[in-house]
């Protein structure tokens, strides 16, 4: 798994695994708390300052748990909500 696209993507990231975990696990908690955040389009400035991180560590956490983009995880999460 190092040599993985995702691997080969980051691997100029300066941010630690343990970091990516736990903005992961931030995210996936306010995600889970703030269920009227899953009715707009992702506001990523204000997502990533309630988090405080950057778009990129945000971006690079959601899609090494994910495999998604941010806009992309909001749009799945709407769609298989309304069901």
């Amino acid at each position: 798994k190092r040599n993985s696209p995702l691997n080969q993507k980051y691997s100029s990231s300066h941010i630690t695994s343990q970091k990516l975990n736990s903005l992961w696990s931030r995210f996936f908690d306010l995600m889970e708390s703030e269920k009227q955040i899953w009715l707009f389009a992702p506001n990523v400035k204000q997502l990533c300052k309630t988090l405080k991180t950057n778009p990129k560590y945000l971006s690079q956490a959601i899609n090494q748990a994910t495999g998604l983009r941010i806009i992309r995880i909001f749009i799945v999460i709407r769609t298989t909500s309304n069901k």
